[in-house]
């Protein structure tokens, strides 16, 4: 098996042997035998394990067991410990489901904090039976039978050509030990279920069924690749990059033949979910948001106006948890402006602070005017300043305008869309709008032609 596994990995992958890889390592027959292969091809490695601690000392044996295993090889282990809490008891997600969003979060944080190249994990021929099962009886789509891919963005899988059986024999010859996870032999897990009771009939057919699943996964990927170049070719004509977000044009997209199976293709581009209709979402009101775990979906007229949520997610060392959007439900809501991000703009702070900074300089007369700053009569200005976002009922008497308009009306006259208009902020001078920044200053604050001292006010959003 040495000489197959160093073959595949050879025509498969194409890592840099200064470069170090980082192995998982659960204890398990599959990931020890995966260390020992790549230990006698690599030879550089970082081994990452993670103690749940949801079996008590047997968990705490499994560490144990990685530690040596690492010490014996001579390489550096990486462990973490986290609370069974944080794995248990979570609403709307199973354990297995929480235990692999905090693994893979800290193997990619092992990754990049060790600059290693990629991340091995031991999954192998019959996983891919069982992931293929499993996705099958969801009522999964086409690319959820396509299986698991032996490398996606730093990600690899060497054991997916090989079969349970052989792993097994080969550790056996070897005389290698590993641990038993006794939560395998229970029927309790879907995955376990399929494992004990239907993947050992696919051992009894006639013709292989590794080499039969990798045919037929190789069709359904070629068939996922024609509709994604489909989806492509549509999207490139339907979707374009504005400076409110993607835009989606419903009416365009309405000249292409089964259009609505179309949109929900598109909708998963997004993380549109199976329970989201996006259909019925395209025939709301302007206004109507669909929010998904990585994108927000605004309707506006004939647009569908995407953006993708600004959370930036993080590994905490200490929780092991991921930052999440606080509105990112998978719900439709609307909002307008928050009425608590006010920010006080001292001449001292110029907003440091705050979303956007603002310079304040002394003239002499106005000069060159842009959308980046405005002139004001000096004597008029009362610090602190107030920065906010717009609220329903906002009034301000708009630079050469004939009076006082609302700001609703205001946007609506200048032609905004939603998302522009909840980009948009207001600098108010005693309790007075100054300025619509970026759009339109106030003609209280004109300059008249007397003024000798007139501060030029100049904003950069950060």
């Amino acid at each position: 098996m040495d000489q197959i596994f160093a073959a595949h990995c050879d025509r498969e992958f194409n890592w840099d042997p200064n470069q170090a890889l980082v192995v998982a390592i659960s204890g398990g027959i599959d990931s020890v035998v995966l260390v020992h292969l790549m230990h006698a091809y690599h030879g550089n490695l970082i081994l990452a394990h993670m103690n749940y601690g949801l079996r008590g000392i047997e968990s705490d044996e499994d560490e144990a067991f990685v530690a040596a295993l690492g010490a014996e090889l001579g390489y550096e282990v990486v462990i973490e410990r986290v609370a069974p809490e944080l794995v248990k008891n979570q609403p709307q997600v199973s354990v297995q489901m929480k235990a692999r969003e905090l693994r893979y979060a800290f193997f990619e944080h092992v990754m990049l904090t060790r600059k290693a190249q990629g991340v091995l994990t031991a999954h192998h021929a019959d996983d891919n039976l069982e992931t293929f099962l499993i996705n099958f009886s969801r009522g999964t789509g086409l690319k959820g039978l396509t299986g698991i891919k032996a490398h996606t963005s730093g990600l690899y899988r060497p054991l997916l050509s090989f079969k349970r059986d052989e792993i097994l024999a080969y550790a056996q010859n070897k005389g290698y030990t590993w641990r038993e996870d006794r939560s395998n032999q229970s029927d309790d897990y879907q995955r376990n279920l399929i494992r004990h009771h239907i993947s050992p009939g696919f051992n009894k057919l006639e013709r292989p069924w590794d080499q039969s699943l990798k045919q037929t996964q190789g069709y359904l990927q070629q068939a996922q690749t024609l509709l994604q170049d489909y989806l492509d070719q549509i999207a490139a004509e339907v979707i374009t990059l504005t400076e409110d977000g993607l835009c989606l044009d419903l009416k365009r997209l309405q000249s292409y033949p089964n259009h609505k199976l179309v949109l929900m293709a598109l909708g998963r581009e997004y993380g549109l979910k199976a329970g989201q209709d996006i259909g019925q979402f395209a025939e709301a009101q302007s206004g109507a948001r669909l929010f998904t775990k990585t994108h927000e979906l605004l309707k506006d007229r004939d647009v569908i106006l995407i953006n993708p949520i600004g959370v930036q997610e993080f590994y905490d060392q200490e929780t092991m948890g991921r930052s999440e959007p606080q509105e990112a439900k998978d719900q439709l809501f609307d909002r307008e402006g928050d009425a608590t991000q006010t920010w006080l703009i001292t001449e001292k702070s110029h907003g440091q602070n705050a979303p956007v900074q603002f310079t304040f300089e002394p003239v002499a007369a106005i000069e060159n005017l842009g959308s980046d700053a405005i002139f004001v009569p000096t004597e008029l200005l009362e610090f602190p300043l107030k920065l906010r976002r717009w609220q329903k009922g906002d009034i301000f008497y708009p630079f050469g305008g004939p009076g006082k308009k609302k700001i609703s009306k205001f946007f609506k006259d200048e032609r905004l869309s939603l998302i522009r208009k909840n980009k948009i902020w207001l600098l108010e001078c005693g309790d007075r709008i100054m300025w619509v920044i970026g759009l339109r200053g106030d003609e209280r604050f004109r300059v008249p032609e007397s003024c000798t001292e007139i501060t030029k006010i100049t904003y950069l959003e950060v």
